[in-house]
């Protein structure tokens, strides 16, 4: 894996759906408790099947 940073596009950024922090936030939940981080996620996704 790469380790070079490539900034994020202020155009990009105007548009994006969340900020850094809470990026940052949501990641640190999935890597710590997945079963319910995606219990909690799950639930914002259109499925087939019910989740």
């Amino acid at each position: 894996m790469s380790e070079k940073v490539h900034p994020v596009l202020a155009s990009a950024k105007k548009n994006a759906l969340i900020d850094n922090e809470t990026y940052q936030s949501w990641y640190k939940q999935s890597i710590k408790d997945p079963e319910k981080f995606w219990a909690k996620h799950g639930k914002r996704i259109d499925w087939f099947k019910p989740f």
